[in-house]
């Protein structure tokens, strides 16, 4: 073991793996077989430079066949799944650090990346990686391994703070209606400011210029939505939408265009 990072050391000393291959290429069969359905938290080492990353998962034996996949390993930047292409899984050596139930697994990967502090690990909350939200309850859990308590409350209320008054990027800066109005687009139903408004009523809505096509053309109607130009002509807005500013005649008849002629 003189070759281990000094805290992974010490944690061997004081611990027993559930689970150990030295050489992750030449046994990667058992890998797969002895971890076939089990959930837990795992270690890769790497026996060149003694850096090592910390992960956890649902089916281990699933998770292992992704860093066996070249073309997996290509999707990413994840530092582990770097090294594996450049050093080949020969210089790797996997630990399996515990088996544990699958509502268990963040709390107790985030217990492992605290303690031995894994270089390949950049992001150093649990699952980060994964791309997945965190629930509240994990949350909270996560931030009971690192601290002994709840989240604190006060620091929640500095950053806050921190972000009001002159310290807010949007300080003194006036928002204009079209971008005050997609903001409020990001709330849906009733509590959309726009809900159950048409027409002029709606600053969004998209106005409708109909001409008929002469040598000059003439202004016929003006609609304030796709919607009631598709109504007075008895289609839909998609089809609309495919005439507008796009110089083709509708009905061999009229020039729909977004702005006045």
């Amino acid at each position: 073991m003189t070759n281990l990072d000094i805290q992974f050391k010490q944690w061997l000393i004081d611990n027993t793996p559930e689970r150990v291959y030295l050489n992750s290429a030449k046994y990667k069969d058992n890998i797969y077989n002895d971890n076939r359905g089990k959930s837990g938290i795992y270690l890769w080492f790497n026996r060149i430079n003694d850096k090592y990353y910390i992960g956890s998962a649902q089916d281990l034996t699933r998770r292992f066949m992704q860093y066996y996949s070249d073309k997996y390993l290509t999707k990413t930047s994840l530092l582990i799944h770097k090294a594996f292409l450049k050093n080949t899984h020969d210089k790797f050596s996997l630990y399996i650090l515990e088996y544990c139930d699958i509502k268990d697994l963040i709390e107790r990967e985030q217990y492992y990346i605290d303690l031995l502090t894994p270089q390949y690990n950049i992001l150093k909350i649990a699952g980060s990686s994964l791309g997945f939200k965190h629930t509240l309850e994990t949350v909270n859990k996560i931030s009971l391994t690192k601290t002994g308590s709840k989240i604190n409350e006060e620091h929640n209320k500095k950053r806050s703070n921190a972000s009001k008054g002159e310290n807010n990027p949007f300080y003194g800066k006036n928002h204009t209606v079209e971008v005050l109005a997609k903001l409020s687009m990001q709330k849906t139903g009733i509590n959309n400011p726009m809900y159950g408004k048409t027409g002029e009523k709606n600053i969004l809505s998209k106005k409708v210029y109909i001409y008929e096509n002469n040598e000059s053309p003439v202004l016929f109607k003006m609609f304030f939505s796709y919607a009631e130009a598709a109504k007075y002509f008895n289609c839909n807005s998609t089809t609309i939408s495919r005439y507008v500013d796009k110089k083709r005649i509708y009905a061999n008849k009229y020039i729909l265009t977004s702005m006045p002629l």
